[in-house]
């Protein structure tokens, strides 16, 4: 009996003509490449205390830095939230530092940058804005909340 395996499944391709078998051959080929591109690879966890770090000594009123590493869509970037010990929006100075920093200690594969900033001083955890710095900075930038998301290419052109 002929058939192709992919992946461990078989299809006959008894009764069926060259033409055709090469055209699910192709078929299942190109499934294969597929799914194994767009499967996650094995993450490394490295880069995310090289960030805390980065975004830490870039920022000196920074209680805490937590980052993490995130997907959208077919683009990987990097997700910063940063408590900082006083309530104060974060200047253009203080988020290009943040996004460089960010930007400096990222793979450099990372499609985006995202910030998210919060107050330590009242109770609970509230969200400090960030998007009138990126406004002063020009920044091209998706908001979410308070906080925001740059490609890396913006950061790129506009800071660097």
């Amino acid at each position: 009996m002929g058939g192709v395996s992919v992946r461990g499944a078989v299809v006959s391709t008894r009764g069926i003509t060259g033409a055709v078998r090469a055209g699910l051959l192709a078929i299942a080929v190109g499934v294969l490449l597929v799914t194994t591109a767009c499967a996650p690879g094995e993450e490394t966890m490295a880069d995310i205390p090289a960030i805390e770090e980065a975004v830490a000594a870039a920022l000196p009123r920074a209680e805490a830095v937590e980052a993490e590493r995130d997907t959208s869509g077919t683009s990987t970037g990097y997700v910063a939230r940063i408590t900082l010990a006083e309530d104060a929006p974060l200047s253009a100075g203080e988020l290009s530092a943040v996004l460089l920093a960010m930007r400096g200690s990222a793979p450099q594969d990372a499609g985006y940058l995202s910030v998210i900033a919060y107050d330590s001083a009242g109770e609970g955890r509230e969200a400090v804005d960030v998007k009138a710095a990126a406004d002063e900075l020009g920044l091209r930038y998706t908001g979410f909340f308070q906080g925001i998301t740059v490609g890396t290419s913006d950061v790129d052109d506009k800071l660097s």
